[in-house]
Parts: C-alpha cells; sequence; structure tokens
C-alpha cells in the first residue's frame, strides 16, 4: 500500500512514516502535465486541381480552339492543359498533358513555373519550344490545329503581363547578310519546319 496523498496540515516531506498495515511512506510530486489533444497539422501548400503549360517560341504563343459543342469553353482558345490525377504531382501533370495534347516530351527543367491561379487552383507553367518545332493535333475530336497567337493578341487575356514579362525571346538572326538593306521588306517564315529569314524586294527603288 502506497500512501501518495498528504493529510491536511502536513508537512509531506517531513511526514513519518506510519506502520500501521506496513504502510511505506513516498515524497508527494508535481502532478501530472496537462494532456492537450494533437492539433491536426495546418497544409501549407495546397494542392492544384488544373495545370497549364503555355508554350511559345519567338514568334509567338501556341494556342488552340475548344471544339467539344458541351463543355464551357467551346469555341473558346486554350493552352496545353488539364487536370491533376490522384498521387501525381503539379510537373508530373503538366508534362502528361502537354505530351498528350501535342505530342511533345518536354524536359521538367524546361518547364517553368509561373503562378497559381487561386480563381481555379490552377497552376501555370511556361515553355519556350524552338521556332521549327510544330505542335501535333492529337485529339482532332476535342480541339483544333496549334496555332501561333502573337504576342499582342495574347495581351487579351488575364495575367497577360505576368506571363509576358517571363518570356524568353530572341532577335530574328539574319544569315548570309553582313548589313540589311534600307530600302526592302523583311520577315521570318518556317519552311519545311525550318526557319528562314524573308526579304520582299518589288525593285522600286
Amino acid at each position: 500500500m502506497l500512501i501518495v496523498t498528504p493529510l491536511e496540515g502536513e508537512n509531506v516531506n517531513f511526514r513519518k512514516p506510519s506502520n500501521e498495515n506496513g504502510a511505506k511512506r513516498v515524497n508527494w510530486k508535481d502532478p501530472l502535465e496537462e494532456i492537450r489533444p494533437i492539433k491536426k497539422p495546418i497544409q501549407l501548400l495546397k494542392r492544384p486541381i488544373y495545370v497549364l503549360n503555355i508554350l511559345y517560341n519567338n514568334f509567338g504563343i501556341y494556342l488552340s480552339k475548344r471544339l467539344q459543342r458541351d463543355k464551357t469553353i467551346y469555341n473558346l482558345w486554350q493552352v496545353a492543359g488539364g487536370k491533376v490525377e490522384n498521387r501525381e504531382s503539379s510537373l508530373q501533370a503538366v508534362l502528361k498533358e502537354t505530351k498528350e495534347e501535342t505530342a511533345l516530351d518536354i524536359e521538367k527543367d524546361k518547364c517553368v513555373f509561373l503562378f497559381n491561379d487561386l480563381a481555379f487552383n490552377c497552376d501555370v507553367y511556361l515553355t519556350k519550344v524552338p521556332d521549327y518545332q510544330e505542335l501535333q493535333q492529337t485529339e482532332p475530336e476535342k480541339q483544333g490545329a496549334w496555332t501561333i497567337t502573337s504576342f499582342e493578341q495574347f495581351k487579351l487575356v488575364n495575367y497577360c503581363n505576368n506571363i509576358l514579362n517571363q518570356l524568353i525571346k530572341e532577335e530574328p538572326a539574319y544569315l548570309n547578310q553582313k548589313e540589311r538593306a534600307e530600302e526592302a521588306l523583311y520577315g521570318e517564315a518556317i519552311v519545311y519546319g525550318q526557319p528562314v529569314n524573308v526579304l520582299i524586294d518589288s525593285g522600286a527603288v
């Protein structure tokens, strides 16, 4: 038998042991600390629901028109993207959706994260592709062919300034030519997948 509760008015540290019924003396200890329930940890990083990948080159941004009449974005222009599946990271999802919709195998270090659109919980990425790269229309029942949209036209969309400021644009190179002619019209084109410089000169001068 252990006596753990001091009698009223006694000093527990100097209490004499009682021999009655073989009782033993123990020192009084502070009460145990209050046990508090463990709170559920706060999730700091919210898992995105959607991902978008803005593909572009030196000429503009690739867009495709949505063809499904039963979708809310029918007949609107879109970039590559889709929904993040279970057990899939944001980066894994954007690489998968890009390949499914364009047939492009993008290296993960080429895919740059820009921001999360809080209105839709959508991670937005930016990827530059070579000027001669062609995007395949892999889902013709869902979307139209990929077309280049000029950077000026792209200013009509949300977050345009944030996106356009991140673009890496290079000045066109004029091959085999030391100086540009002053009386000629210049342009750029892609012929059989290869970038070429175009010079239009009527000879009027």
